[in-house]
């Protein structure tokens, strides 16, 4: 098994040792190579929305704490 941060920081050097067994996967490795990216990016997004819930969750605990209406707020929430 190869360690994806070794691919991501030397692919080059994954290549030559793969070469050397006499495995060829130039293309495999470009393809894993993306994907992972688009994961890390598709998981940065997550992250930044799972913050957003988080602030707005403790804004509508705060209006309710003061006796405000955070009905507003918990309809974009439920969006």
């Amino acid at each position: 098994m190869i360690d994806i941060k070794l691919l991501r920081e030397s692919p080059e050097s994954v290549r030559e040792a793969l070469g050397r067994r006499r495995v060829e996967v130039d293309a495999t490795l470009d393809l894993i190579l993306e994907l992972d990216e688009r994961r890390r990016g598709i998981l940065q997004t997550v992250e930044k929305l799972k913050a957003k819930r988080n602030t707005a969750s403790s804004e509508v605990a705060a209006r309710k704490k003061d006796g405000k209406d955070a009905s507003q707020l918990l309809g974009k929430l439920k969006q």
